[in-house]
């Protein structure tokens, strides 16, 4: 059998193909590696010379073992396709042969000293079903008082409340919007995200919203937001449709991509009277003076934003700004240089006047911070998406990462309110 060896800092691992038949990479091939039992990607693995973005998807899943060869320790995923093609079923040679029972041709033992069941196929000696299949917690997030997967269709926008904002909107008259277009992750059949579909702001708004299941995965369903530029601020704004009586805690899953220093996230909670009138979007309070005709946060607003601007943690809460710089972005390297791995992140109201993020970084564990605040009672959760002017940093984004192009896409799974 054939096998791919690939260097990881201190430790060689050998790959052998963990179907049968002989490993037949291309040149640009890589892969996606998890630990036996996780769920997040820890890397990828290109060949020496090949950037990210210039991957393509093998066919073949792979094994990674430790480096004196006698355990697995790894499993390599084609990039950019979900786990579960993976999980293939183990062959049934390796249960027992029956030919280990005693023939019949002796007489048959006393029934005290018959092989006792597990000598004939061992449950223990068929592959442990968290190497071949990821657990259930890549299908059935923890549950809560709201749970979204995406993995029902296009019924998801039944649960969903939607805003599409353009600073240009709140102009009297309203002035119109660029229909400049740009390039969003996934091309409309969904497979790899580097491939891509073309957006206009000028057409229907919804389509800065769409969902994928890639390679037609259910499990690996995911919702898209993206906006390039088309005005000095705009955003996008989705919030499970409904009012919370209290909430603990929020989890959600994105993509880290470098998208250019102008384009961010945040998660934001806030008083459902707030948002009464429809119009989900906040204004980052950074940016008050680029775009004043929107919301503002205030004593009863608590929200986050990552993966912007400063590369930091901005945290809005009730009234104050709190700034966390230490937050190293950068320092999930795999995250940073890839569309297809989503990170968990949760926010914690620790019911004490904090409240504790949690951001998983791959390889390099997790990012946990506590800051000051507390969530709102009857609150709405928004997951929103800023751009401002995201082009004026383009280039920079060209050449600061291995992807080529800004695509200005953020991918949302796993939402969780409890």
């Amino acid at each position: 059998m054939a096998a791919l060896v690939v260097g990881l800092g201190a430790t060689t691992f050998a790959i052998a193909n963990s179907t049968t038949g002989a490993v037949q990479a291309a040149a640009t091939d890589c892969w996606d590696e998890y630990t036996l039992t996780g769920t997040t990607v820890q890397r990828v693995v290109t060949p020496t010379g090949v950037s990210v973005g210039a991957c393509t998807v093998p066919a073949a899943c792979l094994d990674g073992w430790n480096n004196k060869g006698t355990a697995k320790n790894r499993l390599y995923v084609p990039h950019g396709r979900p786990r579960s093609v993976c999980a293939a079923t183990p062959p049934t040679t390796t249960v027992a042969p029956t030919t280990t029972a005693a023939p019949t041709t002796t007489t048959p033992p006393p029934t005290t000293t018959a092989a006792p069941t597990t000598t004939v196929a061992p449950t223990t000696t068929v592959a442990p079903t968290t190497t071949t299949a990821p657990p259930t917690t890549t299908t059935q997030p923890p549950t809560g008082a709201f749970v979204e997967t995406f993995a029902d269709g296009e019924t998801w926008r039944n649960r969903w409340d939607l805003d599409v904002h353009h600073r240009a909107d709140a102009d009297t008259p309203p002035n119109p919007v660029g229909t400049n277009t740009w390039n969003g992750d996934h091309a409309t059949n969904c497979e790899s995200p580097d491939l891509f579909r073309t957006l206009n702001a000028g057409g229907n708004r919804s389509q800065h919203f769409y969902r994928c299941a890639p390679f037609g995965d259910p499990t690996a369903a995911h919702v898209m937001t993206s906006m390039g530029d088309v005005d000095g601020y705009s955003t996008l704004s989705m919030a499970p449709l409904r009012t919370f009586p209290t909430v603990r805690k929020v989890c959600w899953d994105q993509n880290v991509t470098d998208n250019g220093g102008r384009a961010w996230t945040e998660v934001i909670i806030v008083p459902a009277s707030k948002v009464a009138d429809g119009v989900l979007t906040h204004v980052n309070p950074e940016f008050v003076s680029v775009d004043d005709k929107t919301k503002q946060h205030n004593a009863q607003t608590w929200g986050i934003m990552v993966h912007g601007q400063y590369w930091g943690i901005n945290v809005f809460a009730n009234g104050s700004r709190q700034v966390d710089s230490s937050y190293q972005w950068s320092k999930d390297v795999a995250g940073q240089q890839s569309r297809a791995i989503r990170r968990q992140h949760c926010i914690t109201d620790n019911r004490n006047g904090t409240v504790t993020v949690l951001i998983d970084q791959g390889a390099n564990g997790f990012y946990s911070r506590t800051f000051s605040g507390h969530f709102p009672t009857n609150a709405r959760v928004i997951l929103e998406q800023h751009a401002y002017t995201p082009d004026k940093d383009g280039e920079a984004c060209r050449t600061r990462g291995v992807l080529t192009g800004c695509r200005y896409t953020w991918h949302w799974d796993n939402i969780t309110v409890e």
